[in-house]
C-alpha cells in the first residue's frame, strides 16, 4: 500500500490533474476514500468506478481530522481492514 500512496502522490505533484483518476483506478492495489458524509452521490460513484471503498465520515467538512477525528480513524481503519 505504500507504494500505491507513493505512486499516486508523485502523480498529484507532476501536475496529472487530468487523468488522476484514471490513475487511480489502474492502480493494482486496495484502494479507498474517504469523504464527508455530505458527499454527492456522484461523487462516490466516480470513486467506486475507480475501484475505491468509499468511507463516509459523519459532521465533517474538509478538516475530517478536527471535526470528527474519531469518525475518521474508524474509517481509516474499515480502509486498512480490508486490504489486509
Amino acid at each position: 500500500m505504500p507504494a500505491a500512496i507513493y505512486q499516486w502522490a508523485k502523480s498529484a505533484l507532476e501536475d496529472n490533474a487530468e487523468n488522476w483518476l484514471e490513475d487511480l483506478a489502474c492502480l493494482n492495489t486496495v484502494k479507498g476514500a474517504i469523504l464527508p458524509d455530505t458527499a454527492t452521490p456522484g461523487e462516490i460513484a466516480k470513486l467506486k468506478r475507480a475501484g475505491c471503498t468509499v468511507e463516509l465520515v459523519a459532521n465533517t467538512g474538509h478538516m475530517m481530522a478536527y471535526d470528527n477525528p474519531d469518525g475518521l480513524a474508524l474509517a481509516i481503519n474499515r480502509i486498512l481492514n480490508r486490504g489486509s
